[in-house]
């Protein structure tokens, strides 16, 4: 994968005065199509460009990475018999949600969930026909900066399993960037069938990260 540099290029301007003439002297640098800084002809302005070039990583150094994933936590409920739908107590933190880094990658890439199935900490026991669920959600990007529409990764609705499904993916020149895929509680749940007992249950969630849009 490639990482993008940045290199700046500043240009100095020293004037002198001699005779009450204005003279210029013009270090080489920033450039436009081959223009230079200059000073209009009556000396009462000028113009100048600043330049930065942007380079991918060709050390592999910097690559497509996951960086952060959430643990989900659902408060405890009380048994009343009937089949019950639980909403996420909590979804990790502000720095532990679907995070992915981008230096460059213009393929796309995607991130996919399995869920295994939840099983009693202690006793083993399953947790007999439990869903787990998460909505749509919101993909950002950690800067404020205006991103177009057709630039934004898409985020999937998801009921995992132990087979791999789709959460999160940038089609082909998305995705650039530091991006997080972010879930409201209310858009996390599980669905608890009436048959099952006491007990504290855990699903282990394996997050994928692909170097192609799906």
């Amino acid at each position: 994968m490639k990482h993008t540099k940045l290199i700046s290029f500043i240009s100095i301007v020293t004037m002198a005065l001699m005779s009450s003439t204005a003279v210029l002297s013009q270090s080489v640098g920033a450039a436009k199509d081959g223009q230079t800084a200059s000073i209009n002809a009556d000396g009462n302005g000028g113009t100048s460009y600043a330049t930065a070039t942007l380079e991918n990583d060709t050390t592999g150094q910097y690559t497509l990475k996951l960086t952060a994933v959430p643990d989900i936590v659902f408060a405890p409920k009380t048994i009343d018999g009937t089949t019950m739908t639980l909403t996420a107590a909590s979804v990790g933190t502000d720095k532990d949600q679907i995070t992915v880094v981008n230096p460059g990658t213009t393929s796309g890439w995607n991130v996919k969930l399995a869920a295994s199935k939840f099983v009693e900490n202690t006793t083993k026991r399953e947790l007999r026909g439990a869903q787990l669920k998460l909505g749509v959600g919101e993909v950002v990007p950690d800067t404020k900066t205006q991103v177009d529409a057709d630039e934004t990764p898409t985020g999937y609705e998801i009921s995992p399993n132990e087979v791999a499904g789709l959460i999160t993916s940038a089609k082909e020149k998305q995705g650039y960037g530091t991006w997080k895929h972010n879930h409201k509680l209310s858009e996390v749940s599980l669905t608890i069938p009436s048959t099952n007992i006491e007990g504290t249950y855990t699903s282990t969630l394996t997050w994928t990260l692909g170097n192609t849009p799906e």
